[in-house]
């Protein structure tokens, strides 16, 4: 029998020899969609929030009024009152066209966050759990700072800085919100890492990239869709707020929060026109949460009863 040397366990160069299989099998496609459709409340979410969406993309047609236009004639007229559904505000402008347009703002500017916070906290979490040691400890030691500083701070410092609107909200919000996607991702790598599959992968001579694309991130993918239904309803609140104190978008431009704020202030005479976008608002990010909340029960084995 040969004996075995240490050029015995070199990984194999030849790449041909080493495939992927990471399309995910059949039943188990069937299976996460047979317990989505038991989780009520993850429907019901769904439901409300695939409604909202196409009221923000379709809602302003709907009605001939652009959100913009002012009617001084028309002020503050009650809900159903002369056509506009959800009346107008102080200028007279439509609420409902404005609310629609104010939406899609909102959630743009949601979407870009949780895409840069998702792509730059995979990378970032991935690198540091996969190789570890010193190159972990450096990478997770600035983020332990990063988070020992308010994020809402960071973002109205910047505001402030910048000329606010919607790119500079943007900015503000993703220099920190991928900070807890990141230490999730890590946490997940240090667990998968050491499995058999990518123990076998890394024998038949798939590289460290090859390695965490194909074979660690897809296997993490449950954490990751659920930290992205929980900073989208993050970034709607933080943009709102911003808004609300006048650090978000700038006139004529709608967006929740400057509805919010322009409602609280005539909220004693005409409640509506803080409750409406109240109202929207609070529906979309509990309908974000309970996804997630019904995501997690789904795609996490461990919670299995």
């Amino acid at each position: 029998m040969k004996d075995l040397t240490k050029e015995s366990f070199e990984p194999l160069k030849n790449k041909d020899i080493y495939q992927d299989t990471n399309s995910l099998p059949l039943f188990y496609r069937q299976n996460l969609a047979k317990k989505f459709k038991k989780n009520k409340l993850a429907i019901l979410s769904l439901i409300i929030l695939s409604i909202i969406i196409i009221l923000v993309i379709l809602g302003p047609f709907f009605v001939p009024f652009n959100y913009y236009e002012q009617d001084y004639q028309n002020t503050n007229l009650p809900p159903g009152d002369k056509g506009h559904i959800f009346g107008t505000d102080s200028l007279g402008r439509d609420i409902f066209s404005r609310l629609w347009i104010g939406g899609r703002v909102s959630l743009f500017i949601a979407i870009i966050v949780t895409l840069l916070s998702m792509i730059i906290g995979i990378i970032y979490g991935s690198v540091a759990g996969y190789y570890g040691g010193r190159v972990d400890n450096i990478m997770m030691r600035i983020v332990d700072i990063l988070l020992a500083i308010p994020g809402l701070l960071i973002n109205i410092m910047l505001l402030v800085v910048l000329k606010p609107g919607i790119t500079t909200i943007i900015i503000a919000f993703g220099i920190t919100g991928w900070l807890n996607m990141a230490r999730i991702v890590r946490g997940q790598v240090l667990q998968v890492k050491e499995q058999e599959y990518v123990l076998a992968a890394r024998i038949l001579g798939a590289d460290n990239k090859r390695i965490i694309l194909k074979h660690i991130i897809p296997n993490i993918i449950g954490p990751i869709i659920v930290e992205m239904t929980l900073i989208i309803p993050s970034a709607i609140f933080g943009e709102a707020f911003l808004s609300y104190i006048g650090l978000g978008v700038r006139p004529p431009m709608a967006s929740w929060g400057t509805l919010a704020s322009e409602g609280i202030k005539a909220m004693r005479f005409y409640p509506f026109q803080l409750i409406i976008p109240g109202v929207v608002i609070s529906l979309t990010i509990l309908s974000f949460n309970l996804l997630g909340d019904g995501l997690r029960d789904i795609l996490d084995p461990r919670l299995e009863r």
